[in-house]
């Protein structure tokens, strides 16, 4: 497994995105999401359900969604720059 990961600075960007932005306005001034909700099934100790004798097990998870919704409700206060992609 790697673990000799160079450091990086907080908010490095990995992926610049090629394309460029101009001013544009938003659409709505507000708007509310509703998502559903995650339910996250993992080991919590993978060596008791390894199949080998050397108890090496790369641990999984099952990410479910579920019947649970979520509501975010976003509002524009202030407008500092708007962009959008060209």
């Amino acid at each position: 497994m790697k673990t000799d990961f160079k450091a990086f600075k907080v908010g490095a960007v990995f992926n610049p995105l090629k394309n460029k932005f101009t001013d544009a306005k938003a659409l709505y001034k507000s708007i509310k999401i509703k998502f559903p909700s995650r339910l996250n099934a993992m080991a919590l100790d993978p060596g008791k359900i390894t199949s080998n004798k050397n108890l090496i097990y790369t641990p999984g998870e099952f990410v479910f969604c579920v019947n649970i919704y979520n509501i975010v409700k976003i509002k524009i206060i202030r407008v500092i720059l708007n962009l959008t992609l060209v």
